[in-house]
Parts: C-alpha cells; sequence; structure tokens
C-alpha cells in the first residue's frame, strides 16, 4: 500500500439556489466531511501502482458538482435513509476518480459499463397507508372500524395483542347492548346457526381456553357473522348462539355438544354466564357520570362564525392521520370507552403538542388555549379540569391507538434499516422511545428496557441504534438476551462480550454482531450520533417542552398524543422536505408553527383560511389541504381548506 501524504486541504462546499427549506450551512458541511475522506483514501491507493514517488508542488483542486438528491443518496449518513444507494455511490465514486486523475495526471482506470439509476424512492406516505381509507361513519365508529378490519384481514392479528382487561372492555361494549327484553329473541334463524358452526368448525375444539380466549374468540365470530348477514355488532340473536358455543365460562360437555344449536328453541332471556367480575361497566358508570359533571364548550351548529388561530398547525395534521387510518381507530376506542362525547378533549390534548410551549410547564398563553378551542370545534377553550378528568377516564384504553401508530411506522419502513432506541424523560413520561431513524419517525414510548426489548422483537430489525443516554447495562443485556444486534457509542463496563467496530484508528462504536467488521455496521454506526441528535431534539420539542396535560396523574394520554402528534408532522416534513435533506417531525413544528390562519364554522363545514405564499403552495402541492371529513370530534362537519 502506498503512503501519501496530504500537506494541507481546504473543503469548500458552494449550495446553489439558496438555503430556503435545506440543511443549514454546517449541517451540509459536516456531512461532506463524513462523506469525502474514506472515499477520497480509497481512490489515492489505487492511482499509482508502481509504487513510483511524485511530488505535487503547486495546489490541486478537485470539483465535484452533485445534485441535492444525489449527494444525499451517496452519502448514508446525509440521506433520509441510512444507507447509501448503490447507484448512487458508484456515481459518486467514478465522478470523484475522474477528478482526481485529472487533476494528478494520472490515466483513469478503464470505464466499467454503468450502473442503471436506481428507481425512485416510493413515496413513504404511499407505502405507510396500506390500509384502505374508507369514510368514517359517526353512527358506530366501533362496527366501521371492525369491518375494515375485517375486510383487510387483520381482525384477528388486532384483537391477538389485546390485554385482558382491553378484552373485557370492547367485549362489554358491544355485548351489554344485547341485552335486550326477552321478547325480542325468540329463536336463532338457521342460516346464521349454520354460519357459526361452520366457524367453530373450522377451528381446532378447545373448551379449556382461558377467559382473554374466549372474549378474542366471540368478538371475532360476532363481527364475521354480523358483516356477513348485515345485522349490528349488539344483534341478540347472534349473542344468543354465541353464548351456547362459546360460553364465557369453561363447560364440561363435549366439543360436539358445544357446536350443536338449538334451532327451534326459544330462550326467554338472555344470560350472562360466568362469573369474572367486569371492571369495565363500573368504567362506563365513571365515564357516564363525569360526562354530566364537566361540560365541554360546543358551538351552536345553526349559527355562522368566525375566529383567528395564531397556528393553523393543529388542522395540518388532519390529512396525515386520516390517511393511516387513525381517525377510525380513534373513534372506535373511544366508543367502547363510552367516551364519543368526550372526543373534544382528545382534540385539545393533541393540539397542545404542535402549539406553543407553555411557560414554566404549565401557563398557556391565551392564543394557545384559543387555538386548541377552534381546533376542538369549541368556540371557548377547553378547561384544564376537563383535560385532567379525560387522561384518567381513557388511560387503560389507548393500548389499540398506541398499536395501530406502531403498525403505520412498521409497514413503511424498510426491513433492512436500523431502529433507533433512546431515553425519554419528562415531568409526566419516563421510558424509552423508539425511533425509526428514516425520517425520525416514533414508533412507540415504553416505560422500561424489557418492553422495549420484546416491541422490537416483534418489529424485528437488522440492527438497533442505541443511543448513549439509553445505553445502560440491563437494556444492552435485555437486547442480548432477545437475539437483537445493536450498536452503542459505550463500551462494556461489566464484562460484556461486546465487540468494538473499528475503521482504522477510529473506534466507531460497540456491538454484539458476530461479525464487527462488515460494511453494513460500519456504515450504521456512523449514523448513530446524528440519528441521537436529531431524535433528542424530536423529544425535546414534543415531550417535556409541549405537555398535553400537565401534572396529569396517568401518562397514558400523554404518550398516545406524542405519538399521534409525532408521526403526522413526520408525515408532514417527510413529504415536504425529503427531497432536501433529512427530515424529523420536530421540522414542520419550526417552519410551519407560525403559520396563522382564518376558520369559518358553519352548520355542515369548518374552512380554515391560509395566507398566501410558498408554505400555503407546498401544502396544497403535497396534498395536505385536501378536504377532510372524518375527525370523530367534529361531528361529521368536513374541514376544507383555502386562502384566507
Amino acid at each position: 500500500m502506498p503512503e501519501i501524504l496530504i500537506e494541507h486541504c481546504t473543503l469548500r462546499v458552494v449550495r446553489r439556489h439558496g438555503w430556503s427549506w435545506g440543511l443549514p450551512p454546517e449541517r451540509l458541511l459536516e456531512n461532506a466531511l463524513r462523506l469525502l475522506p474514506d472515499r477520497l483514501a480509497a481512490k489515492l491507493e489505487g492511482m499509482f501502482p508502481d509504487g513510483s514517488e511524485r511530488i505535487y508542488e503547486t495546489p490541486l483542486r478537485i470539483h465535484l458538482k452533485f445534485t441535492q438528491t444525489g449527494f444525499d443518496e451517496a452519502a448514508p449518513s446525509v440521506s433520509c435513509k441510512p444507507f447509501a444507494s448503490d447507484a448512487a455511490l458508484s456515481a459518486f465514486e467514478s465522478q470523484l476518480e475522474q477528478a482526481l486523475s485529472e487533476a494528478l495526471a494520472v490515466p483513469s482506470k478503464p470505464a466499467t459499463p454503468s450502473v442503471p439509476p436506481a428507481s425512485r424512492r416510493q413515496s413513504f406516505l404511499e407505502t405507510m397507508a396500506r390500509r384502505p381509507l374508507p369514510a368514517v361513519s359517526p353512527d358506530s365508529f366501533l362496527q366501521h372500524f371492525l369491518y375494515s378490519l375485517l375486510e383487510t384481514n387483520e381482525l384477528e392479528s388486532f384483537f391477538a395483542r389485546f390485554s385482558l382487561e382491553e378484552l373485557e372492555v370492547w367485549h362489554e361494549a358491544i355485548y351489554g347492548r344485547s341485552q335486550q327484553p326477552a321478547r325480542l329473541v325468540e329463536t336463532t334463524p338457521p342460516e346464521i346457526a349454520s354460519e357459526l358452526e361452520a366457524s367453530l368448525s373450522s377451528r381446532e375444539p378447545n373448551l379449556s381456553f382461558d377467559c382473554a380466549q374466549r372474549l378474542r374468540l366471540r368478538l371475532i365470530l360476532n363481527t364475521k357473522i354480523t358483516n356477513k348477514f348485515h345485522r349490528p355488532l349488539s344483534d341478540p340473536t347472534i349473542w344468543l348462539a354465541l353464548d351456547r358455543c362459546v360460553p364465557l365460562e369453561a363447560r364440561a360437555s363435549s366439543a360436539a355438544d358445544a357446536l350443536t344449536l338449538p334451532h327451534d328453541k326459544t330462550e326467554k332471556t338472555i344470560r350472562v354466564p360466568g362469573s369474572r367480575p367486569d371492571p369495565s361497566a363500573l368504567i362506563r358508570a365513571i365515564a357516564t357520570e363525569a360526562a354530566r359533571e364537566i361540560p365541554i364548550a360546543s358551538s351552536n351548529r345553526s349559527t355562522e362564525w368566525t375566529t383567528h388561530v395564531d397556528s393553523v398547525l393543529p388542522f395540518l395534521l388532519l390529512h396525515p392521520l386520516r390517511r393511516i387510518g387513525y381517525f377510525s381507530a380513534l373513534g372506535a376506542v373511544l366508543e367502547t370507552a363510552h367516551l364519543t362525547d368526550r372526543a373534544p378533549l382528545f382534540a385539545a390534548a393533541l393540539a397542545y403538542k404542535v402549539l406553543m410551549p407553555p411557560e414554566r410547564g404549565w401557563r398557556r398563553s391565551p392564543s394557545a388555549r384559543h387555538s386548541a378551542g377552534i381546533f376542538a370545534g369549541a368556540p371557548s377553550a377547553v378547561s384544564d379540569d376537563s383535560l385532567h378528568e379525560f387522561s384518567r377516564l381513557i388511560s387503560m384504553h389507548t393500548g389499540p391507538l398506541d398499536r395501530w401508530l406502531a403498525d403505520a411506522v412498521s409497514s413503511g419502513r424498510n426491513k433492512a434499516d436500523p431502529v433507533l432506541l433512546c431515553r425519554a424523560e419528562s415531568e409526566n413520561l419516563s421510558g424509552f422511545l423508539l425511533i425509526d431513524p428514516h425520517g425520525c419517525f416514533p414508533f412507540a414510548l415504553v416505560a422500561d428496557a424489557a418492553e422495549a426489548a420484546s416491541l422490537l422483537k416483534t418489529i424485528g430489525p437488522s440492527l438497533v441504534l442505541v443511543s448513549a443516554a439509553a445505553s445502560g447495562p440491563r437494556v444492552l443485556r435485555h437486547l442480548n438476551e432477545a437475539s437483537l444486534a445493536f450498536i452503542t457509542e459505550v463500551p462494556p463496563v461489566q464484562g460484556e462480550n461486546w465487540r468494538a467496530i473499528a475503521r482504522g484508528a477510529s473506534r466507531l462504536g460497540w456491538t454484539n454482531h458476530p461479525e464487527p467488521t462488515s460494511e453494513f455496521l460500519a456504515r450504521a454506526a456512523r449514523t448513530l450520533e446524528l440519528s441521537s441528535s436529531e431524535s433528542s431534539g424530536f423529544w425535546a420539542q414534543l415531550g417535556p417542552a409541549r405537555p398535553a396535560v400537565p401534572r396529569a396523574q396517568l401518562p397514558a394520554l400523554e404518550r398516545s398524543v406524542t405519538l399521534a402528534a409525532g408521526v403526522a408532522l413526520g408525515l408532514v416534513a417527510w413529504q415536504l422536505w425529503s427531497e432536501r435533506g433529512r427530515t424529523a417531525p420536530h421540522l414542520a413544528l419550526e417552519r410551519l408553527g407560525d403559520l396563522d390562519a382564518t376558520v369559518h364554522f358553519s352548520a355542515e363545514t369548518i374552512r380554515v383560511g391560509l395566507p398566501r405564499g410558498r408554505r400555503h403552495s407546498e401544502l396544497q402541492q403535497a396534498g395536505y389541504l385536501a378536504p377532510v371529513s372524518d375527525a370523530p370530534w367534529l361531528e361529521g362537519r368536513r374541514v376544507e381548506f383555502g386562502l384566507g
């Protein structure tokens, strides 16, 4: 290997067409420094194969010209995805080799056939939004939601991750309505009995199901049969048949007896089998009582009125959340919790996540309170007491919402990319944050390292990047025991068998991967510092700085709206600026947070008027000003965007 000495080197980066909406100058220079040295050294090594000594006394200048997209694709630390495109990297190296050959007056190697450029990345929005987007019916959010899951073959996987408490709540929300007077229930129709027998016969008979398995099976069968026969979910004849075939309490009868439905018998009452107390009834009673005691200001739909908001950003969350089916899931969750009429409180909590931070962590400005109230559909601000009470009532119901967001982010990511694990600490929350570095999208916010390792095992990333703040011995041990390969900047402190990732004299990190010298790990390790910095910025802006419900006793609502706002802002930033550099959710906060609007309410519509300008045109071109009519708290009113 020849020895090459460069006594002085100056790097100058010139960016054309200005810096608006692009990377800051210092960030672009930093990324260029990450990319060039290794590639420059590799090319110089092969330029003097004869071992002859050469001295260049005059300054040598090398000019490289790239589009922003081409440079992002070639530099793994720069691009929106953490690994370089082979075609883009080959084009970069070819241009570098040609420039060096001309500057050093050394013949270049014969040109190799060029690799066709890689196809343009599919829009992350298109990849993420794989579920169909039917309109949400305010009459029965739950029925609409379950039927849409059935159509996409996701019903069983959706209920598979429910806890026993969640199953009890969802089961009671439907089964409780079926307990009608006996005169409404006479016989089980033969076609329903036959369909139920066929559905059960396709499964392995097992009368020793535990309570959770029985509840899950009853919910799945009820959804399938009511959908097939066009009946409501609470149809008492179907639940009567389910009580006979899949009772809540295990029986000693044989499987053949269980599958035999007496079509000709008349039931005088609908029995609720099982002796296990159902806590969901108490939850419903508490929610109903709270709804009576804490009024929410609402607008009179028969009158029209207009107001002004200092930030339109809450309304810009509507389209991305609707795009991933979030409103359908939210409506179903609120209905099962008997909190549908409290939906404006959820909207206010979500709005506070993207409005101006409160002073001292709790004192909100009149402007922020007004904007949150308008987003919730109310002419006046939502009271803090009602938000605190709502955060208590919704606390045990947010699990399905959080998993829905995690599935949406997981479905849109490249499975070969790593996932970042970092700490998340604030007054209301404490735990670990899982981030997709490819756009800084949050997966989940979990309480402890064991839960984080379990969720990562489900996601199945190729690699886990662990930030320095999250790299405790217990965390790394949980990841290692779950057979998850990881990279951390922190060396082993308790004799662990982590291996160093080194490139020359530089140490890039530590790993439990069996091949620490692989180029794959080196590229991933180079992204760890930048990804950790972006995730820290995201959490600082949407975590401690912007509490949805300051000093709330239960963290579930805070966690849920943080994830929802993070995913929605991430989609906005990605769609608008991913072609110009790396994006992160808090980038949308910085660039769109002060965009004001005029809001006009009428009986059927809410018209949001934005000022004319570059931001309006970019949002319109990206599709974020399309009408939205699915928000559960707006009572079916259609949100329309225009110029104001």
